[in-house]
């Protein structure tokens, strides 16, 4: 399973027994290098394993992108098998687009990229508020579903299930379904070689 790796512990019991040695499944995070049309843009930590979503959330989160239409290929740099390969991903435009990359910079205050929100880091609440906009009024959700939500993530988290430590995000709409992959599903129709 992609972004696990199986180690030997050792697991210390109450009341003073001597530890055991045991293999246990820990989650790994290493650093990914985003580029777009081979520029460097962010580099940030992440568990490895679905680098073009992060990559795409990330490069519209900072507006350099406005939707998957704007995107023409996806991939890893390097060669499979060599030392660091998959950690670096460089995002291509699609014919006719130009993807202003400036962007990033404009609005940071030269702080590190994190595989957070996107809120920190910022030079000022108007430069995220410039690229979020403002969203139209939504549905009511009945507060049972928002509180059944965090279970049903649950029974979807493989590597949190794995190891007790990595995060996981879903989207739901009123009815409770989680709503497919809506930046890329399935990345179709995105030339991609990961």
């Amino acid at each position: 399973m992609k972004g696990i790796v199986e180690r030997e512990v050792k697991h210390f019991a109450s009341g003073g027994a001597e530890p055991s040695t045991r293999a246990d499944s820990i989650a790994i995070e290493e650093p990914l290098e985003i580029r777009v049309a081979t520029e460097p843009v962010a580099i940030t930590m992440r568990t490895p394993g679905d680098d073009a979503r992060l990559a795409l959330g990330f490069l519209l989160s900072e507006g350099i992108i406005r939707s998957i239409d704007d995107v023409g290929a996806v991939s890893h740099c390097g060669r499979p098998g060599d030392e660091g390969f998959g950690n670096v991903i460089d995002v291509t435009a699609a014919p006719g687009v130009s993807l202003d990359v400036d962007k990033v910079q404009a609005t940071r205050r030269g702080t590190l990229t994190t595989s957070a929100c996107g809120v920190c880091g910022r030079r000022s609440v108007d430069d995220l508020l410039a690229i979020c906009g403002q969203l139209p009024a939504g549905p009511t959700v009945d507060l049972r579903l928002v509180a059944s939500a965090t279970e049903r993530l649950l029974g979807a988290q493989h590597n949190f299930s794995q190891t007790g430590g990595v995060h996981a995000a879903a989207a739901m709409n009123a009815q409770g379904q989680v709503l497919p992959d809506i930046l890329a599903p399935d990345l179709q129709g995105i030339n991609t070689t990961l």
